[in-house]
Order: C-alpha cells, then sequence, then structure tokens
C-alpha cells in the first residue's frame, strides 16, 4: 500500500516544564533589565526590549536543536500461498460419490472453484497460487488449470523453496491441496525447518485415506475351439496392485455375453505374499456357431482401475466329429466300455482295431477297417489315436516314426492306457518311447489295493476330472469311502521317473496315507505341437457301477475333448515365461522363469537359454542368459535388474526355442506418479501438526478464513532535519541583530 507521510517540527534536547520557565523568564528579566534605565520613550524602550528578548529566545531555541521529523507510514499485508498438486496421480478415481467415481483432479477443481472463499480470503490479504511437481511454478486463476501431467511430487523441497524470513513478503500460511504422495523422501531436518519457519501450513488432503488397489484379469487362456456339449475350462490369471484384499467376497464370474446369465462362479483367493492368482472356470455353451463370453471380476470393496476387471472373447464352436482310432491288444474290461462309448457318442467318428482278434472279427466303429494305416495319409485321417494293451512289435518302426512326427507337428494327439502285459513294458526301444511321459524302467510294479482318484490343479485348468453325478456332486470319483469307485489295479511310475516337461493331472489316493512321492494315474505332456495323455490304469469302467454310464462317458468325452481342444488353440505353447513382476521398478530385480513343456524341444536345448530385450521401439537393450534348473530339468531362470522404465519385450533368442512368443514387461521408475496411485494423508497431517497448521477437508472449507493467522506488518520510518543546518536560519537572529543596532545607534546608546 502507498504510504502515509506527517510533518512535524521538534526540539532534540526539549527541557522540562521548569527549565521552560526559568529560562524564559530570565530572558525576559534580563532584556528588560538592558534598557530599564535609557533616557527614550516607552515605545522605543518596549521595541529594544522585544527584540532583545526575541534574539534571545532565538539563541536558546537553537541551544535546545530544533528539527523537523518527516515521518513515512508503510502497511504491508500477509499473502496466503496456495500450493496445488500438479502431477499425475491426480487422475486417480478413487473419489467416490453416490452418483459417480471422480478423479483426484476433479476435487482440486472443487477446491479452487470454491470462490466464495477465497473471495472472503482476498479482502484482507494477497493469494498466490503456485501448481507443483518438484518444484512450483506460479500460475493465475484468470486461466485453466494445468493438466496433471507432472511425474514426481516432492513437497519438501517445494515448502522449503519459499523465502519465509523476508519482512516485506510476509507469509499468512501455506495451503497445501494434495494428496500426499511424495516421491522422494524429506530430507534430514525438515520438520525442524518447517516449525523453525513458524509459517504454518494448512493441509487440504486429495483422494481416498484408504486407496483401493487394483484387482486386474491379466491374462485369459482359452480355445478357440470346442465342441457345443464341451464343459469348456477358461484359465483366468489375476494380478492385485496396491493394498491386498482380505479374500472375503471377491470372486470372477462367466457370463454369457448375450444373454448376461451367469455360466460359472469362482472365488478369488490369493496365496500368501502372493499378488498373483489363477482360477478356473467351465462353462458349457449353448447352440450355434459361436459362443461369446466374458470374464468379469466381481468385488465387494471399490477397485481403482474398473477398465481392466472385464475381458470378452468368443469360442468357435466345432461340429466336425472328433476322429479316433482305438488299438487294443486284447479285449480287457476298459475295451469292451470305451469302444461301445465311442460307437455311441455322436461328436466322435471312430474305429477300433482289438489285435487279438481273428481274422474274420468285424473290427467295430463308424468308420471299419481291415489293417492299421500304414502311410502317412492313413494316419492323418485321425485326430486321436489311442493305444492300449498293445505290443510294440504290432506297430513298424515306419509306422511308430510316422505316428511320433504327426503327433510333433500337431496332427495328431496321442492316448496311451496301460495294461498288465504290453504296455508300457516292451515300448522301451521303440521311438514312441519319447511320447511315453517317464522314463524308463518300464517293466512296472501293480498296485492292487483300493486307490481313488486325486484330481491335480493341472486337471482343472484343461477341463478334465469334472465328473459330476446324478444328484449334482462332483465326488463320486474321489470319495474314499465309496469303495466300488476305487481301482484295484493301477501301475506305479514313481513321481520322480516323470519326464521334466510331463505334468501329473491326477494321483493316487488309498484313503489312508500318501507315499513321499505321489504316484501318478493321469499324466500328460506336450511333444511339438501335439499333446500325449498316460494312463497307468484301466479300471475307469469300474465307475459303471450302480451309475450306468453317466460317470464313465463324461470321464472319457473330457479327456478326448481336451485334446482336440488343446490342439486347437493358440494357447497350446510349448514353452511359458513367467516373471516375478510384470511391472517392476527400475533397479529392481527380476526373476526370469522358461518353462519348457514340450519334451521334443527340451531334448534340442542345451543348459543355456539366452533372451534378447527390446525397448518399445524394437530396438535392443539387453540380452539375458537363463540356466537350466539341476532339479526340474524343464525349467530355465535367471534374473535381471531394468535400468530404464518404459515398456520391454522379452524374446527368446532366434534358432533356440523357435516360437513367437514374447513376454513383455512394463517397467516403472519407482518416482513414477502414473504407478504410485497411494496416497500419504498422514504426512499432511504431520507437517501440518509441526508447522502449528491444520488439515481441512475439503467439504469443510469454510472455516479455512478463520485459520489464517494476521502476519500483515505496519513499519513507520522517520528522517530527521536539523535546523541549524541550514544555513538561511541564521538569517533571523542577523536580522534582529542588526535592527537592534540602528535603533540604538539612532538613539546615540551604540
Amino acid at each position: 500500500m502507498n504510504p502515509d507521510t506527517t510533518t512535524t517540527l521538534t526540539l532534540t534536547n526539549e527541557p522540562g516544564p521548569l527549565v521552560w520557565f526559568i529560562c524564559i523568564a530570565s530572558i525576559l528579566l534580563l532584556s528588560w533589565w538592558c534598557y530599564r534605565s535609557i533616557t527614550s520613550s516607552p515605545a522605543t524602550r518596549i521595541v529594544l526590549t522585544t527584540i532583545r528578548t526575541a534574539i534571545l529566545v532565538f539563541l536558546f531555541l537553537l541551544l535546545l536543536q530544533p528539527a523537523f521529523e518527516v515521518s513515512n507510514t508503510r502497511y504491508t499485508s500477509d499473502r496466503v500461498i496456495v500450493l496445488l498438486d500438479g502431477t499425475g496421480s491426480m487422475n486417480v478415481e478413487d473419489v467416490f460419490t453416490p452418483q459417480e467415481r471422480r478423479t483426484r483432479n476433479d476435487q482440486l477443481g472443487d477446491v479452487v472453484n470454491n470462490t466464495r472463499i477465497w473471495n472472503e480470503i482476498k479482502e484482507n490479504r494477497e493469494i498466490l497460487w503456485y501448481s507443483f511437481d518438484n518444484t512450483a511454478t506460479k500460475i493465475t486463476m484468470e486461466e485453466d488449470l494445468p493438466d496433471p501431467i507432472g511425474r514426481t511430487t516432492d513437497i519438501a523441497s517445494t515448502l522449503l523453496g519459499f523465502d519465509t524470513d523476508n519482512p516485506d513478503r510476509p507469509i499468512s500460511a501455506f495451503i497445501l491441496v494434495t494428496d500426499g504422495n511424495s516421491s522422494n523422501p524429506p530430507p534430514p531436518g525438515f520438520l525442524r525447518r518447517i516449525e523453525s519457519n513458524g509459517v504454518p501450513i494448512i493441509s487440504i488432503p486429495l483422494g481416498a485415506a484408504d486407496v483401493p488397489g487394483d484387482m486386474a484379469i491379466s491374462r485369459v487362456s482359452k480355445p478357440t475351439q470346442a465342441y457345443t456339449t464341451d464343459n469348456i475350462p477358461i484359465n483366468i490369471q489375476i494380478e492385485y496392485q496396491g493394498i491386498q484384499p482380505d479374500g472375503f467376497g471377491n470372486s470372477v464370474i462367466l457370463e454369457d455375453v448375450d444373454t448376461g446369465s451367469v455360466i460359472d462362479e469362482q472365488p478369488i483367493v490369493f496365496p500368501d505374499d502372493e499378488s498373483r492368482c489363477e482360477v478356473t472356470l467351465v462353462g458349457k455353451p449353448r447352440a450355434g456357431g459361436i459362443a461369446s463370453w466374458r470374464v468379469r471380476l466381481v468385488q465387494p470393496q471399490p477397485d481403482l482401475i474398473e477398465s481392466n476387471d472385464t475381458q470378452e472373447f468368443t469360442i468357435e464352436l466345432n461340429q466336425t466329429p472328433l476322429r479316433t482310432l482305438y488299438i487294443e491288444g486284447r479285449p480287457r474290461w476298459e475295451y469292451r466300455y470305451l469302444k461301445n462309448l465311442l460307437l455311441r457318442e455322436g461328436t466322435i467318428e471312430s474305429s477300433t482295431m482289438l489285435l487279438s482278434a481273428d481274422s474274420d472279427f468285424y473290427q467295430e466303429g463308424d468308420r471299419s477297417i481291415s489293417r492299421l494305416p500304414s502311410t502317412l495319409e492313413e494316419f492323418k485321417q485321425w485326430d486321436v489315436i489311442i493305444i492300449g494293451d498293445v505290443p510294440s512289435s504290432s506297430l513298424s518302426p515306419t509306422q511308430c516314426g510316422m505316428i511320433r512326427d504327426l503327433v510333433a507337428s500337431g496332427d495328431l494327439n496321442l492316448i496311451w492306457i496301460g495294461g498288465e502285459r504290453w504296455t508300457p513294458a516292451t515300448w522301451k526301444e521303440n521311438v514312441l518311447a519319447d511320447l511315453i511321459p517317464f522314463n524308463p524302467p518300464f517293466q512296472l510294479q501293480s498296485n492292487t489295493g483300493t486307490n481313488h482318484i486325486n484330481p491335480t490343479r493341472n486337471a482343472d485348468k484343461i477341463g478334465i476330472l469334472q465328473i459330476e453325478d446324478f444328484d449334482g456332486s462332483f465326488n463320486t470319483t474321489t470319495d474314499t469311502e465309496l469303495e466300488w469307485s476305487g481301482f484295484k489295479w493301477f501301475q506305479e511310475v514313481d513321481g520322480r521317473q516323470m519326464k521334466p516337461s510331463a505334468t501329473m493331472l491326477a494321483e493316487a489316493n488309498n484313503g489312508n496315507t500318501y507315499p513321499s512321492t505321489p504316484l501318478p494315474i493321469l499324466m500328460s505332456m506336450r511333444y511339438g505341437l501335439g499333446k500325449i495323455i498316460y494312463s497307468t490304469t484301466d479300471e475307469f469302467w469300474r465307475w459303471r457301477h450302480g451309475r450306468g454310464e453317466r460317470l464313465y462317458e463324461q470321464f472319457w468325452i473330457q479327456i478326448l475333448r481336451s485334446l482336440a481342444r488343446d490342439g486347437a488353440t493358440g494357447d497350446s505353447r510349448d514353452f511359458k515365461i513367467d516373471v516375478s513382476h510384470r511391472n517392476p521398478n527400475v533397479d529392481t530385480p527380476v526373476s526370469i522363469r522358461i518353462e519348457i513343456t514340450d519334451e521334443q524341444l527340451l531334448d534340442s536345448t542345451g543348459d543355456l537359454l539366452v533372451l534378447d530385450i527390446h525397448d518399445s521401439r524394437g530396438g535392443p537393450i539387453d540380452s539375458l542368459t537363463l540356466y537350466r534348473d539341476s532339479n526340474q530339468g524343464n525349467v530355465y531362470s535367471s534374473t535381471w535388474t531394468p535400468k530404464n522404465a518404459g515398456a520391454v519385450t522379452m524374446t527368446p533368442r532366434a534358432g533356440q526355442l523357435e516360437s513367437a512368443q514374447t513376454m513383455t514387461l512394463n517397467v516403472s521408475d519407482p518416482s513414477d506418479e502414473y504407478k504410485r496411485p497411494e496416497t500419504d494423508h498422514d504426512t499432511l497431517r504431520r507437517i501440518s501438526e509441526v508447522s502449528m497448521g491444520h488439515v481441512v477437508e475439503v467439504e469443510d472449507m469454510d472455516v479455512l478464513p478463520e485459520l489464517l493467522p494476521d502476519r500483515s506488518t505496519t513499519t513507520i520510518e522517520t528522517q530527521t532535519s536539523y535546523l541549524w543546518d541550514s544555513p538561511w536560519l541564521f538569517l533571523i537572529p542577523i536580522l534582529l541583530f542588526t535592527i537592534e543596532w540602528l535603533l540604538r545607534r539612532s538613539l546615540q546608546l551604540a
């Protein structure tokens, strides 16, 4: 404001009243005494006495040092500095209202647009607006607020960057409008400095105090083709970032896009200290050419990003019968019921070859055959070959080589049904031994106790052993209390014999104790692009006891359909890349793991694998060598530490794993606001408490003007000018002395 100026005449050595009286009286008396006896008129004596008195009074006043004092009074209003968060975390949608979800930036807009409050503050003080990330930038309210695009927040540096000691620019308070999320920790002594500054910090926290985490569907694995009557498995990988959910009420559902009806629903349970889990949903499609399905996450608590909670996909429904060739050595019980099932099932076109039959025996099937295929073209007429208890000599080396090549190329899938005589005992030296999921010895011990089947998680993933009884239960075949559903014979394959790329689909359960190494009932293995399933028992026919074909038919149709689906899906991969973090931070080690599921590929791979790492533009940035695990022969692993933020793609080096499969990681800068959605209201509260400020919620802004202290200042500047420093002042006594002298001369007194 403009200063107010006043001018006053003062005496530097001003005496007290008594001194004034004595001095003036003495001057008057002296002046009278000097002219008491002159012989002149009374008027002349009065004039001379007056002049003498004036001279003496003037000289007395000069001794008191008279001066002019010029006073300038200046009023300085205080300032309110408003700091608005301008970083990317303002785009997080975690402000929930009954009508909608809003971003923190929307909430910040509510604060800025509360003009009534700001106008009230502006009546007595100046408001300065700043947008900040790691530094503060002055803005004006005449323009739109800048977009929140800052990538780092540094609250400490922003606050300490203001001069709080300048008396010419007093600060009433800082108003800090932010979510409290600071990328960098405050420097040592930060709280002591803001306390010593003496400027209160009023925090207006934005966003939710407890930011909801983000649960997302990261991957959906499903077949591209299936049959209308299939129970189709949909494998979903779910990841979670942020605060771990309590798990209660979280589920994933499979629903029909066209009708909206729920097909299946399963709970979501994250293992301890894990942010990723897998769930398998099973659905049976409606009749039609294409099944349009959707997987969707259902969460009772708010989810940070809802757009990644849903994925839609389609599955082509195949009407072509599955062509199956069943080769059996002798008419055992499993053969009798299985070949009838194959004949009865309308979606399967089958032929059966019983090798022990007489030459005039009519081989049953939809397509009657009198001999085994002998050429590549004849083998290609089949989608699945089932080899029962058959001596290896029944097939020539050429036929066996054709089967192996067709499996490797994905044109054929294979099922083995172990037997007491020939399978697998006679196949050790045969080329098809490569297609058996376990290593020799093949002279296996028989287990004749009562054992039930115990499906593993791998069975759920491919949609088998989902066997429903008439009452809707699914435990009839696994319930050890039911004697009739148990097997009386199976081949004991030591789990340590299983090839590295083989997986166990089901294990034996005798109802009492589990062996130290599980004994498999069903195993699967990939060889090239084809898939093999091996059964160590031929007693599934026992499930027909009291149930007819219901359980038995479900088992075999699910097994056959799983091979058909797997051969038709783009999710059939000969290796899998897995990482410990799909969204790692810069300078944070990431564990890389490759599991080769193709036995043929594993045989041709050495002890080292190399991954080439490229940036989002395809430019090479690094390479990584993975080493074979000594305990898991089909697993290669290593660690990689990213140095820069951005999307990177990992691809096996050409010539090692001939596949287009890649893994993409989104590397984040730990200071990147877009990757750190959490708020930190506790820090804001601590800053306000230390600085003697306050925390004001957005809805309580009416109290803001009352909380601002008055730090305006009033200063008075005085300039003193002494009169005896002015030469013109002495003209007065000279003039008086001259007048007195002239009068005295005229009276002949001088």
